[in-house]
Order: structure tokens, then C-alpha cells, then sequence
């Protein structure tokens, strides 16, 4: 006998995984952009901000070994040191890491405008409410504790220590799914300020949302973002748009403000039975 299975989940959402670097604090997600150009710095190696935003979102040991791998900074690396970046190298450059990023992040943990107020609306929808983040879990702790006092409180955050393999892997986005008993995945909403959140919302059969203006993409503070003119504005937002959406994005949104409405738009998308491979929502 063949079986088939035909059902499709109708909606609505029933949960969504936020990133917290960029996505729901810390606007521009200036804290660790700083903090690896510093470390490389002090080893005497050049990096630009650039440099380092390109593996922005990946576990903080992955993200050193990323930079590391850069054509320019293996080369200064061979230059001074005599030899190519090494397993050991990596675990040393993480190490020294640690301790200045938690020493700056007290300072990285300002809500992004409208965040608590989004998080309550999704709430308010019926979602639960998980974050994920390439900060270790001493590092998570201090930023959820900070953001709590302004009401940014999640039901379960998931930190790359706890999973197998961090981001672009889905399997925080699926430990957020996990812990708060939410299937199947296209009942979930994965947003975040990386080209990786995007990846890895997508890989975790998730709908997929990213962030184009509060955090990596743009990588501007908010007083910064605020004072360009708005052509410049609008220059920065199509570029982030179109490297979220060729990696997957289902949407690519200003910031966590505006994910209620995408929520609301993916939820009729589904009750007429529509999908996450389904045509882009915007």
C-alpha cells in the first residue's frame, strides 16, 4: 500500500527565533564588529571593519577562523609569525577575545527602537519567542539580563556552545523550536541582521526574515543611521535587501519593528496555503 501525505500546517505562526546582536539590541551591532578589530590589532594584524562584518553571525571561534582565512590577514599573518594560522593560533585568538568582548558588552545592550514593543505584539499574536546568537554563553547571559529591564524577554535563547555546529546550521533555530515544543518548522519565523540568520532560517525549513538596517548589513549606530540623508538611507537598505533575498530571505525588513506586520502577512500566505517556498513575501 502507498501512502501520501497531503497535509500543509494553515497557520498561524506559532513561533519566532530572534538574533540579539543587531536584531534586538544594540543597534548596528557595533559590540563585536569593535571587538574583533581590536583583537587582531594587538596581534599586529590589520583587519577593517568590512573584514570582520563578513562572517558576522556565525559562533565567535568560527568567526576568528573566517577572518583568519582572509586572503590579507593570512598573509600578515605569514609575514609576522612565519607560518599560516593554525588550530591552536584560533583556540588563542578565542581566548583573548572572550574577555574583551564581555568587558565592552554592558555598553552594546540598548534595545533596538521598538523591540520590546514588537516582542509583545508577537506575543500578543499567539508566538513564543526564542533568541539565538553567536555569543558564547557568559556573553548571552550579560545582554539578556541588561535587555530584560527593558522588557526584551524571550521564552528560551540559544547560545552556539549549546548546538553541534553554530550558524549557517539551523540547529539553534531548531533548539529554540525544541525547548518550547513548536513544530512543524514552517510554523516558525527565523529573523536576524546576517546573511547566515538568513541561511540558517531557510536551512531550518523555517521562514526566513532579515534585518537590513539595524545591524550588520549596515553597521551604522543609530545616531549615525539617523543623521544620512535619505538617499543614502535607501542605497543602504537596497543593498542589504538584495544580498539577503539571493541567499533565501523570505523578507528583508528595516528592523525588529516591523516583523508584526510580516508576521500577519506570512500567517494569510498560509491559510491559503502557501509555504516558506513560496514566492519571496517582500
Amino acid at each position: 500500500m502507498i501512502f501520501s501525505y497531503t497535509h500543509r500546517f494553515r497557520g498561524p505562526l506559532k513561533l519566532a527565533v530572534l538574533d540579539l546582536a543587531g536584531t534586538v539590541v544594540d543597534f548596528g551591532s557595533r559590540a563585536p564588529a569593535g571587538a574583533f578589530v581590536e583583537l587582531f590589532a594587538r596581534e599586529g594584524i590589520r583587519v577593517s571593519e568590512v573584514d570582520v562584518r563578513g562572517p558576522m553571525g556565525m559562533h565567535k571561534r568560527d568567526h576568528i577562523a573566517a577572518i583568519c582565512a582572509l586572503p590579507a590577514v593570512a598573509a600578515q599573518w605569514q609575514a609576522k609569525r612565519g607560518g599560516a594560522v593554525g588550530d591552536n593560533d584560533i583556540q588563542a585568538l578565542y581566548e583573548a577575545f572572550i574577555p574583551m568582548q564581555i568587558e565592552v558588552l554592558p555598553d552594546y545592550t540598548d534595545p533596538v527602537p521598538g523591540a520590546a514593543e514588537a516582542i509583545g505584539a508577537l506575543r500578543a499574536r499567539g508566538l513564543r519567542i526564542g533568541f539565538t546568537t553567536g555569543y558564547s554563553r557568559d556573553m548571552m547571559n550579560i545582554v539578556l539580563n541588561a535587555a530584560a529591564r527593558y522588557g526584551v524577554i524571550a521564552d528560551t535563547a540559544v547560545c552556539g556552545t549549546d548546538v553541534p555546529t553554530g550558524r549557517p546550521a539551523p540547529w539553534m533555530a531548531l533548539e529554540c523550536a525544541r525547548r518550547t515544543g513548536i513544530y512543524p518548522p514552517v510554523a516558525c519565523i527565523k529573523f536576524g541582521d546576517t546573511i547566515v540568520d538568513v541561511e540558517a532560517g531557510r536551512n531550518a525549513g523555517m521562514w526566513s526574515i532579515g534585518a537590513a538596517i539595524s545591524g550588520n548589513m549596515t553597521g551604522l549606530s543609530l545616531a549615525d543611521w539617523e543623521a544620512l540623508p535619505k538617499n543614502e538611507r535607501q542605497g543602504f537598505r537596497a543593498k542589504a535587501k538584495r544580498a539577503m533575498h539571493a541567499v533565501g530571505a523570505h523578507a528583508v525588513i528595516d528592523s525588529v519593528r516591523d516583523l508584526p506586520a510580516i508576521v500577519d502577512r506570512i500567517n494569510t500566505i498560509m491559510q491559503k496555503g502557501g509555504g516558506p517556498e513560496s514566492e519571496p513575501v517582500s
